[in-house]
């Protein structure tokens, strides 16, 4: 019998023994389970791609709240954000775990001690909470605590949609190498004010800058950037930042090379015709830009073609403190050069080898013509190049044989050509793609 007995306690005591270590395994299986889709990193990673809808943006960043330790898990923090005052629209949202071991079941979440998101919430496992806030400030501050187990978390943001001014300024002309640079304006033409980075304008290099215009804080207002050139003497820049040599012909400074602008200086395009051979016989007012020769590749040297409509529109077309010349200005030039003695043979009127360019013109056999000796050409420095026009009818005609320039009269302009030996002023349609020169304010 005491055998018996010894042996069943000896059984009881196994029983006992082993119930011990499976209630110990059946404890330790969550820690197990906790390695499969438990790291918050790994989710939060996935949760900070989220895209935002277009128009929305983030007032607070992607943050994730974790419970590390079985003790009760609280955190605040300060909503900063410069612009509290300026959005409408805020939501807070919160996206919980993505495993049954690393959701939340139970948290409180408050901004400003108002509750915003509670136990209710959580209590669904609702992946995502969205919840509707306002009255935010400066120092708002967000309060979370988390209920649930060990190794649970929530990522939340706050998004909403941002309403901000974009400072307005007077646009800032090219400034010459080593002048008095203009200030730059702490107060936009729409009241906003700032400050600029860098601060002022250095004259001492030339090239194009970039100026970052910061607005003060509570203006609801985004930054602004303008480009300043700073230009060597004697180089001129247009609205697309195309570089052009300069003359001085008695009074007057002048180009020397032919525009080549595809845009008006308010940045709007300058079309051209698709196709590039379009008639434009039935067209009405048609502003259009074409390339020399119909190529591309002589765009640098040669500038390009444009009907008159084009270079004669309000939006302007030559550089700032630039303009088309008109009729009596290119005769003011012509005159200079005849009562200067830059006439073929140093007399006369005959002053087309004066302005026409050292190369580029196909061959003429008249003396004092541009096709003739054209190494002797360009006394002037106006550097005239032959890149033809185009008709009204989308043929490009003679490349090489003529320089043709709209005048601000309409249908007017002034031709050279390889066989003649004068500048001579004619008139044709405002329909013909012509080259442009254009002569300082």
């Amino acid at each position: 019998m005491k055998r018996n007995n010894t042996l069943g306690t000896g059984h009881k005591w196994f029983s006992f023994s082993t119930a011990i270590v499976a209630l110990a395994m059946i404890f330790a299986l969550p820690s197990c389970q906790n390695d499969e889709g438990s790291d918050p990193g790994q989710d939060s990673a996935w949760l900070k791609n989220l895209e935002l809808a277009p128009g929305v943006s983030l007032y607070f960043d992607h943050k994730t709240f974790t419970r590390t330790t079985a003790a009760p898990f609280a955190e605040s923090v300060t909503l900063t954000n410069v612009n509290y005052n300026c959005y409408d629209n805020l939501v807070l949202k919160i996206r919980n775990g993505g495993s049954k071991n690393t959701r939340v079941s139970s948290a409180e979440i408050t901004i400003d001690g108002v509750v915003i998101a509670g136990p209710s919430d959580f209590n669904k496992n609702v992946t995502l909470i969205t919840k509707p806030i306002a009255g935010l400030t400066s120092e708002s501050v967000l309060m979370v605590k988390l209920n649930s187990a060990p190794g649970s978390f929530i990522d939340l943001w706050i998004e909403g949609n941002l309403n901000l001014t974009q400072p307005e300024f007077t646009l800032v002309g090219s400034v010459l190498q080593g002048a008095v640079a203009p200030v730059l304006p702490l107060v936009s033409n729409n009241g906003i004010t700032g400050t600029w980075e860098p601060e002022a304008i250095d004259t001492s290099v030339p090239g194009f800058f970039t100026f970052t215009f910061t607005p003060d804080g509570g203006q609801c207002a985004s930054t602004a950037e303008i480009a300043i050139g700073v230009i060597d003497q004697g180089i001129i820049y247009d609205a697309q930042r195309n570089a052009y040599r300069t003359v001085i012909i008695g009074t007057q400074t002048w180009m020397t090379d032919n525009l080549r602008s595809t845009v008006f200086n308010n940045g709007d395009p300058i079309v051209t015709t698709t196709p590039t051979n379009l008639d434009l016989t039935l067209a009405e007012n048609p502003a259009y830009q074409w390339n020399c020769k119909d190529n591309e590749i002589y765009a640098n040297a040669y500038g390009k073609l444009y009907t008159w409509y084009a270079v004669s529109d309000s939006r302007g077309i030559c550089p700032a403190g630039w303009h088309l010349p008109n009729n009596a200005e290119w005769t003011t030039l012509a005159t200079y050069l005849t009562d200067n003695g830059y006439g073929f043979g140093g007399s006369g009127n005959d002053i087309a080898k004066a302005l026409a360019s050292t190369g580029e013109w196909t061959e003429s056999s008249i003396p004092g013509t541009p096709g003739n000796d054209p190494q002797s050409n360009n006394s002037s420095g106006f550097n005239a190049i032959p890149g033809g026009f185009r008709s009204i009818t989308g043929v490009f005609q003679d490349f090489g044989n003529m320089s043709a320039w709209w005048s601000a009269d309409k249908g007017q302009y002034r031709v050279l050509s390889k066989t003649v030996s004068e500048f001579t002023p004619s008139g044709t349609s405002e329909k013909y793609g012509l080259s442009v020169r254009c002569v300082k304010n």
